[in-house]
């Protein structure tokens, strides 16, 4: 049996549920999009899944701001 992933954005497949994908690389893409999109300690029991973007993307500007951003999805990844 493949691994199957769900399509984002979200669509309505032919069965009714949402639509899947078996591509390896869009699942890969997607599970990319749902962790940096997803803000550190959102999940109740993953506290440490997800980044810090909003946070940052959002703060005053600062030197090193990249470095930051840079650091906190590697961490993530």
């Amino acid at each position: 049996m493949k691994p199957v992933g769900i399509k984002i954005p979200f669509t309505k497949g032919k069965n009714g549920y949402f639509e899947q994908t078996f591509d390896a690389k869009e699942r890969l893409l997607t599970n990319l999009k749902l962790l940096l999109l997803t803000i550190r300690g959102e999940r109740p029991f993953e506290p440490t899944y997800g980044t810090n973007l909003y946070k940052l993307l959002f703060d005053p500007m600062q030197d090193g701001i990249e470095i930051l951003i840079e650091q906190d999805i590697r961490d993530a990844i």
